[in-house]
């Protein structure tokens, strides 16, 4: 795994689990640097190996018992300028304008490019639009340390 594909990947647990903390639902717990409660375990059956994702499977028994969950991330305040630009980068730019682009690229302008021979589209253009939105996601993702 890339650094930019860990980075993205703990940003991506990391606003899974606080939403999921913060409204008191289920979220996939990760394994890493987990505090459990002795009950909670005895309560869902104790830790089971016969899967891959025992964490995940644990969680999900320990949730199906009523037990809640609690993520803390990082105990410092977060300011006023973070938190607009995890709901900016993450929420609006990821999750709206990122897919908009993608399937107006992917499913409108190069199909159109294919099926209607008048239309030319440069090779620059089809290599150049998602590059930029790669790296762009790859720039602006917060790093935790």
């Amino acid at each position: 795994m890339t650094r930019l594909q860990e980075m993205s990947l703990d940003y991506h647990f990391n606003v899974e689990q606080e939403v999921g903390s913060s409204t008191y639902s289920f979220f996939g717990f990760n394994g890493t640097a987990g505090v459990w409660r002795i009950q909670a375990l005895f309560d869902a059956g104790g830790w089971k190996d016969r899967t891959t994702v025992e964490d995940m499977d644990l969680a999900v028994r320990a949730s199906l018992k009523g037990w809640k969950f609690v993520f803390v991330g990082d105990l410092s305040k977060v300011s006023v300028w973070k938190k607009f630009h995890v709901i900016y980068a993450f929420f609006f730019v990821r999750k709206i304008v990122a897919h908009w682009v993608t399937f107006s690229f992917y499913c409108i302008i190069i199909p159109a490019s294919v099926l209607v021979p008048e239309t030319h589209l440069p090779k620059y253009i089809a290599v150049y639009i998602p590059s930029t939105i790669t790296i762009l996601n790859a720039i602006y993702t917060p790093r935790y340390e």
